[in-house]
């Protein structure tokens, strides 16, 4: 089971993907919201091996290309709105313990 977390903004997203008991499969990374940017994310996520979840945080709208996009290609997309909190990084503990709940439970 592969987790994503996916932390959203205006004109790119960071992306950190990890696996069950911690196992970090990659540090957070940015993708920006282009087509060769999603083109990108698309082909680094079709390469992990076993099922894939998807876990979107966002304040905005800014998400819905992205998730379409994630779920037209056949992968999982949950998305949570969560208030956002100045100066937190954007890789929140919030979504740390959303992925690492996915991954654990499957929920």
């Amino acid at each position: 089971m592969n987790a994503v977390g996916i932390d959203v903004s205006k004109g790119k997203s960071m992306v950190a993907i990890a696996r069950p008991f911690g196992e970090i499969v990659a540090k957070p990374f940015s993708v920006p919201h282009t087509s060769t940017g999603m083109q990108d994310l698309l082909s680094r996520l079709a390469t992990l091996q076993g099922d894939t979840r998807i876990i979107m945080e966002h304040t905005g709208r800014y998400y819905k290309p992205m998730a379409e996009c994630l779920s037209s290609a056949g992968f999982f997309v949950w998305s949570s709105k969560i208030a956002s909190a100045s100066g937190s990084s954007p890789f929140s503990l919030a979504i740390v313990a959303r992925v690492r709940r996915f991954c654990l439970y499957g929920r």
